[in-house]
């Protein structure tokens, strides 16, 4: 029963510790990003990436990247998922 008690603590441990990480450790304006929670832009920088998952966090999405909603674009216009 205490080693299944202490693996589980170890567990807890490590999940803690791994969202502080993300929490505390975003990308800065210029900086590289992926797009995940484990590479993500810090408030509300975004991360203009192509279509491999590399990118950089910028303030908007330029014209011929990927976006999700209009919102993210610099034009405010994303069509088929890239902003236009």
């Amino acid at each position: 029963m205490s080693h299944y008690f202490t693996n589980n603590q170890l567990y807890y441990l490590f999940l803690i510790t791994m969202l502080m990480k993300m929490n505390y450790c975003c990308q800065k304006l210029g900086s590289s990003c992926t797009g995940t929670v484990f590479r993500r832009c810090c408030g509300k920088l975004l991360c203009e990436y192509d279509m491999l998952g590399a990118g950089t966090c910028q303030n908007c999405i330029r014209s011929n990247y990927a976006c999700m909603k209009n919102s993210q674009c610099c034009s405010k216009y994303c069509k088929f998922l890239v902003c236009v």
